[in-house]
């Protein structure tokens, strides 16, 4: 079995991948998401299209070398500060390693912040929820009371509400025994009525025949 070729990076490597990474805009994504991933997919697959130089990488070989330029980078850095007192002078891969290094970082602080906000959220989220609980148990209590309260109120009413009915009832039992007597007496008033006037006929009846008797016999 022949042994694996493994690819040499070389500056032109590296430049190139860094190109790619530049253009794909790789730190838009959280790192271990599918679509970083997929990105680092697709950059493996340009360079490996290209002619000059040539390349023959996967995805984790692309990021492995990514964080190989990035440590050795920051560490020279460091270094020559130390060393000069003054920032360090930085060439081409420099310039690009540092603007990836600053969106990275910038990516990574906006997931930190991502996750505070969210930790801060969630905890205002609870507090809500407590407080809300307490008036809930609060406004509960206030019912309980009121339900006591109103059950006597009701009991109350209950007693007062059968005295009511048996005062309306009493007026209302009153004025019809007031009309039924109306009534009487207003039919008593016809029927005597009704007397005097038969008797008013029968005393001009008589009248009548006293007169016409005497003519007959005559």
């Amino acid at each position: 079995m022949l042994p694996r070729t493994v690819m040499e990076w070389t500056k032109q490597h590296d430049k190139a991948l860094l190109g790619e990474m530049t253009i794909s805009d790789l730190f838009q994504y959280k790192k271990g998401t599918p679509e970083r991933g997929q990105l680092w997919d697709s950059i493996a697959g340009n360079l490996n299209a290209m002619d000059y130089p040539k390349f023959k990488v996967v995805k984790r070989s692309c990021r492995d070398r990514w964080t190989l330029l990035h440590t050795k980078y920051k560490r020279r850095m460091s270094e020559e500060i130390q060393a000069t007192g003054i920032d360090a002078e930085v060439g081409e891969l420099d310039e690009i390693i540092e603007d990836l290094i600053g969106k990275e970082d910038a990516a990574i602080d906006s997931d930190k912040e991502g996750k505070k906000k969210a930790e801060a959220d969630k905890k205002a989220a609870e507090e809500i929820r407590i407080k809300a609980m307490e008036r809930f148990g609060k406004t509960s209590k206030r019912g309980g009371e009121d339900g006591e309260e109103g059950a006597k109120k009701k009991k109350r009413r209950s007693g007062s509400d059968a005295v009511e009915f048996l005062r309306e009832k009493a007026k209302l039992e009153h004025s019809l025994r007031e009309e039924e007597l109306q009534l009487r007496k207003d039919q008593q008033s016809q029927t005597l009525l009704i007397l005097q006037q038969q008797q008013q006929m029968n005393q001009a009846l008589l009248t009548l025949m006293e007169k016409m008797l005497p003519k007959e016999r005559n």
